[in-house]
């Protein structure tokens, strides 16, 4: 098999599995775990990929269906659409990648429109099959038709030949790094926009879980009110909380905790100092004493090389039993079969998540299998407030650049897109 067609596979099977063990690999191809990792480093360094200690993980969020993402927030992706117009100019050399809101962008060109326009989109081809002053060059590459558009090693080959004026995509992530090499101008939405709202629902899938509300609910609604000294549960009142990560969410959980509840709450943060983490009520202490000592545990961290699979077996035998468990962060930070057999051991009495290691989760996950399991969308950020000020922030940046203004919290100071 040629090295090329070795790193289609890979990434092909990133995409449909979302993590690859380099030893698995080693096995399925027929070559060494050497010439995995090399093939693993170079896929890391085009951006396909992000590599970790045992393999490499897809990069970016899950893949939600192309015409679930197509009718949602259309007003806000119109919005954005007419405020991005102006930087489309006539007689130029477009990329467009294959996003719904880069769709919505397409469907507001002038009918008479002059220009080349390059996308892995097929649904902004067929659009733009509708003017007949654009030239319209597609990408190959596999298509994916859960996303809608052709991705691979293919098509990033074909994109280093493209000389364009303008390049219009959909974000999931940014190499930021690589952004300021190039000049590209990068704002971000401030962490306090989501901050109060993912914290607010860890702790809401917590009560759920304790009190058990999902499932006397449901008795409720199947006309079994006599059945509710079935849903006995557990206080949060006064337990002593470990919370694994004291940024933006993770800062906001300890003092609801504290304040809210006279937890005693222990931290392990270790990017935080003693006086950061003390500052919001919580003791800072190492991994094993937080493990060892906590009733409940809250996952808050943001996920890299190093915490990938943070809680796995080993973790898990230094818990209390009973310990309950609540991640509004990221799936990846739990070994999930790791804490499925713990949830069938009884070791963990309780799991409250908003996020998997794939998403998005069917009802055949095996945490579903479990009564003592609440699961949520990953909706954490899902309030109007949240939503609505994230939309504002974007649309306030676009008229930013307009005007020729840097957007506030932008990652560069200046850029020579404004000059």
């Amino acid at each position: 098999m040629l090295k090329e067609e070795r790193h289609q596979k890979i990434v092909d099977l990133l995409n449909i599995e979302q993590k690859v063990i380099a030893s698995d690999l080693s096995h399925r191809f027929n070559v060494s775990e050497d010439t995995i990792r090399r093939d693993l480093k170079e896929l890391d360094g085009q951006g396909l990929l992000k590599r970790v200690h045992s393999g490499a993980l897809r990069v970016g969020p899950p893949i939600t269906d192309f015409s679930y993402r197509e009718n949602e927030h259309n007003e806000r992706k119109k919005a954005l659409a007419r405020k991005a117009l102006p930087f489309i100019k006539e007689d130029s050399v477009i990329i467009i990648d294959g996003s719904t809101t880069n769709l919505a962008l397409v469907k507001e060109i002038p009918v008479d429109f002059r220009a080349t326009i390059i996308t892995n989109s097929p649904a902004i081809s067929v659009e733009l099959a509708q003017r007949a002053n654009i030239e319209v060059i597609n990408i190959g590459g596999i298509f994916y038709k859960q996303s809608m558009i052709n991705l691979g090693v293919e098509t990033y080959k074909s994109l280093q030949k493209v000389r364009a004026d303008l390049y219009i995509m959909g974000i999931y992530n940014i190499d930021i790094e690589a952004a300021r090499k190039h000049g590209t101008l990068v704002s971000i939405i401030p962490a306090l926009v989501e901050r109060d709202a993912v914290a607010e629902n860890n702790i809401t899938n917590l009560l759920a879980l304790l009190r058990k509300t999902v499932e006397a609910d449901l008795s409720v609604k199947n006309d079994s009110w006599e059945d509710r000294a079935k849903f006995v549960g557990r206080t949060l009142f006064n337990k002593t909380v470990g919370v694994i990560g004291v940024g933006n969410t993770g800062s906001c959980v300890v003092e609801t905790l504290r304040n809210g509840f006279r937890c005693n709450v222990l931290a392990y943060d270790p990017y935080k100092s003693a006086l950061h983490i003390e500052s919001y009520g919580a003791k800072k202490v190492d991994l094993p004493h937080l493990l060892k000592e906590s009733d409940i545990i809250c996952l808050c961290a943001s996920l890299n090389e190093e915490n990938y699979h943070l809680i796995s077996t080993a973790e898990i035998a230094q818990m209390k039993d009973n310990v309950y468990l609540s991640n509004s962060a990221r799936g990846a930070l739990l070994d999930e079969e790791a804490i499925v057999s713990a949830l069938k051991s009884g070791k963990i009495a309780g799991l409250a998540t908003d996020v998997l290691e794939e998403e998005p989760g069917r009802k055949d996950h095996p945490y579903l299998a479990f009564r003592n399991v609440v699961m949520t969308p990953h909706t954490s950020a899902y309030t109007m407030e949240c939503l609505q000020e994230m939309g504002a922030k974007c649309l306030r940046d676009v008229e930013d650049v307009v005007a020729g203004k840097v957007p506030e919290r932008s990652v560069q100071a200046q850029s020579n897109v404004l000059s």
